[in-house]
C-alpha cells in the first residue's frame, strides 16, 4: 500500500515534504531521496535555485531546514513548486564550494533575521507591543501582536522573536545583553 504524507509547509516546517509510504505487513517505511554530489546539481538563475536529479530537466526548488535552530546547514529538504519533496541533503559541507555558496545563500534568504544587540523599550498595549531595538542593521522599531506568543524560546538564553509583519528578530545570549536589556527583556524570556 502506497501513501502520501505531507507534513506542515513554511521555513522551520517540513516545506509540504511529500513521502511515499510502503506498508509491507507491519512495518512501514518512508523512502527519502538522498541528495549529494553525485545525483543533484543546484544551480541559480535569476533569484531562484534550480536542482538536476540524475541528469534530468533543472526544476526551480524551495529549501527548507528540518532542523532551523539546531543544524542549520544539515538535513535541508528540496521540494519543487508544487511542496513535493525532491530529496533531503544530509549536509551541505558534502557538497563542492560553488554549491555550498548557492544553497547557503539561499537558507540565509529565506531565513533571514536581525539580531538584537540591545533593547531601548518595550511598550505593551492592550493588543499589541511596541519594540525599540538596536540590531546588527541599526536602531529599528517593531510590532509584536499576543507578545508571548510571537517569542519562540530556544533553551534557556535564546529568543526568536517575530513581528506582525512575519520579520524575525534573534537575540542569541540574553545573558550577553546590557543589564537594562536583560531587564526589559525578562518579564517576556
Amino acid at each position: 500500500m502506497d501513501r502520501i504524507m505531507r507534513g506542515p509547509g513554511g521555513p522551520g516546517g517540513f516545506g509540504g515534504m511529500r513521502r511515499t509510504m510502503r506498508r509491507s505487513g507491519t512495518s512501514t517505511s518512508i523512502e527519502i531521496v538522498k541528495l549529494t554530489r553525485d545525483n543533484a546539481v543546484f544551480s541559480a538563475q535569476n533569484g531562484f535555485v534550480y536542482l538536476s536529479l540524475n541528469g534530468e530537466k533543472a526544476v526551480r526548488v524551495s529549501l527548507n531546514r528540518a532542523f532551523p535552530f539546531d543544524m542549520p546547514w544539515q538535513y535541508i529538504s528540496a521540494t519543487n513548486d508544487d511542496g513535493d519533496e525532491m530529496g533531503m541533503i544530509d549536509d551541505i559541507a558534502d557538497f563542492d564550494d560553488d554549491t555550498a555558496a548557492i544553497l547557503r545563500a539561499e537558507l540565509e534568504r529565506v531565513y533571514y533575521s536581525l539580531n538584537i544587540i540591545k533593547i531601548y523599550s518595550i511598550v505593551s498595549k492592550p493588543g499589541y507591543t511596541k519594540w525599540s531595538v538596536l540590531t546588527d542593521a541599526g536602531k529599528l522599531m517593531f510590532t509584536t501582536r499576543d507578545t508571548f506568543k510571537n517569542i519562540l524560546h530556544i533553551g534557556e538564553i535564546k529568543a526568536i522573536i517575530t513581528d506582525i509583519d512575519g520579520n524575525r528578530y534573534v537575540i542569541e545570549d540574553k545573558n550577553k545583553l546590557d543589564k537594562t536589556s536583560r531587564h526589559k527583556i525578562d518579564l517576556y524570556i
